[in-house]
């Protein structure tokens, strides 16, 4: 994700759409639980996540390997990068 994000965003163009995550993804929020979305629209559920946690530290762990599609129709499967939290 990090290489994706570079090569978006580069340093000097910060066009915001660059690639979307291909779905389904799923993220294991802190207290365990998994969150599978599905579409756009599933992003409620972890949107609804920090309303009831607000004063939580952590965050929720994207489970990779994740699919990407980039602006040009290409796909690329990106990897967890060290142990960010």
């Amino acid at each position: 994700m990090e290489a994706a994000k570079k090569y978006c965003y580069g340093y000097k163009d910060k066009e915001a759409d660059c690639f979307e995550l291909i779905y389904p993804v799923s993220w294991t929020m802190p207290e365990g639980n998994l969150i599978t979305m599905n579409n756009n629209k599933d992003w409620d559920a972890i949107n609804d996540w920090y309303k009831a946690n607000p004063k939580s530290k952590d965050k929720p762990s994207l489970n990779y390997p994740v699919d990407i599609e980039f602006k040009d129709g290409i796909t690329q499967t990106t990897e967890a990068c060290g142990n960010k939290k």
